[in-house]
């Protein structure tokens, strides 16, 4: 923090932030309120799902995941994800969000199966649309 070469500067606006509930509650970047107030125009991602690995048990536990992509650069603006374990997988993904990660380069990965972080990479069409105001 007290270091003044910007090469070691933190990141700020890309750090991770978990809160450690059952389910956790994770995200990284923008929320649609702050990007709204920046004046963004933005489409909206999301999905909700019951992860593979409990289709053969009784458990209910659902994921939520939601991605916000700026409709100018395709840049993402941010992640939140409600689940188990969505604070490992945000941790990864602050570093895109910092290296400025497109939803095109997004797509182009393939996802590890069957894992919850899969999810991320498969989201096509978005929910909703935010324009300004």
């Amino acid at each position: 923090l007290f270091d003044q070469r910007p090469s070691l500067r933190p990141a700020f606006d890309t750090v991770a932030t978990v809160i450690f509930t059952h389910p956790q509650f994770a995200n990284v970047g923008m929320t649609e309120e702050t990007a709204k107030a920046k004046g963004y125009e933005f489409a909206v991602f999301d999905s909700e799902f019951r992860h593979l690995k409990y289709s053969l048990t009784q458990l209910q536990y659902r994921t939520r995941f939601k991605l916000l992509v700026d409709l100018k650069t395709d840049r993402i603006l941010g992640i939140h994800a409600v689940g188990e374990e969505v604070g490992e997988i945000l941790q990864g993904f602050s570093t895109l969000l910092h290296m400025g990660i497109t939803k095109a380069q997004l797509d182009q990965t393939i996802g590890i199966h069957p894992t919850l972080a899969e999810e991320l990479v498969t989201l096509r069409e978005p929910s909703r649309v935010v324009l300004a105001e």
